[in-house]
């Protein structure tokens, strides 16, 4: 099979899509915080302002690491399906992993596997 690289590449793309897509959860999971230290839960007097701003932080933390870690799949997909700059394209299937992980450990194999006899090195300039 000489496409390694090109199913790692599609592979490490969806895995950076699903990345991205966390800062939409994250803005989401912000404004239902922002909601509830609003108006405060029916029947209580609501969670404690520090604590929602504290959630706020921590998931608005969570999804932009895991949009830049997307956005590294993605660039990593780019590598692989052009079979340039092996290094780039395996960082970009291990930040794949991190952002979901059952498109990231075929594509990390496969790259792997793609070094020897798909990916070109670039000549260096003398």
């Amino acid at each position: 099979m000489e496409n390694k690289s090109m199913v790692a590449g599609i592979l490490s793309i969806i895995s950076g899509v699903f990345g991205v897509l966390w800062l939409g959860w994250a803005i989401l999971m912000v404004y239902m915080f922002n909601t509830m230290s609003q108006w405060g839960m029916p029947y209580s007097s609501g969670p404690p302002e520090a604590l929602m701003v504290v959630m706020t932080v921590m998931y608005t933390s969570i999804g932009v690491f895991l949009t830049l870690l997307g956005v590294l799949a993605i660039v990593g997909g780019v590598f692989s399906l052009k079979k340039k700059r092996w290094p780039v394209a395996l960082a970009g299937t291990i930040a794949g992993t991190i952002t979901f992980f059952p498109c990231g450990i075929p594509a990390i194999v496969l790259v792997s596997m793609a070094k020897q006899t798909e990916f070109t090195e670039p000549k260096p300039s003398v």
